[in-house]
């Protein structure tokens, strides 16, 4: 493997790791601990905010187990920077309108203060934009494919 399919397969790997795990904290925790979460960022109506509690986690675990395995690699890749962005957004907006978030939410009951937390997803998002360039390397199911 060159260095190009290397570093290709980290950004594929990195993404997929922080999505999966994510989810994964988000999905086996308590439901209202995520919602509290959501709440705190006061930018989603309220009916809005149970029904993504439950969503965003399971979203979180298939693109990041897609991405893991290499499988619809692009799409994947796509979906997990518009999942990134939208984190980058959401994380900057309680800045700008000086909401003290204790913990952002991202990892369930692991605590990560907003502005740290920010700078991991822009990195994963940028990550995220490489892999979709990047497509298929191996070792990944769509590469076989």
């Amino acid at each position: 493997m060159n260095l190009r399919s290397s570093l290709f397969l980290f950004s594929r790997l990195s993404i997929a790791s922080v999505l999966f795990i994510g989810g994964f904290l988000k999905a086996t925790g308590p439901a209202a601990e995520f919602a509290g979460a959501l709440a705190a960022y006061q930018i989603l109506p309220a009916v809005w905010v149970i029904p993504l509690s439950h969503i965003i986690p399971w979203m979180e675990l298939l693109t990041g187990t897609y991405l893991f395995f290499g499988f619809y690699t692009r799409f994947f890749a796509t979906v997990a920077a518009a999942l990134y962005f939208s984190f980058i957004v959401f994380l900057a907006s309680t800045i700008f309108r000086h909401i003290d978030l204790a913990s952002c939410g991202c990892f369930g009951a692991i605590e990560m203060a907003p502005k740290k937390t920010i700078s991991l997803d822009a990195a994963c998002f940028l990550l995220s934009l490489l892999t979709v360039h990047a497509g298929p390397v191996k070792p990944s199911i769509d590469f076989w494919l």
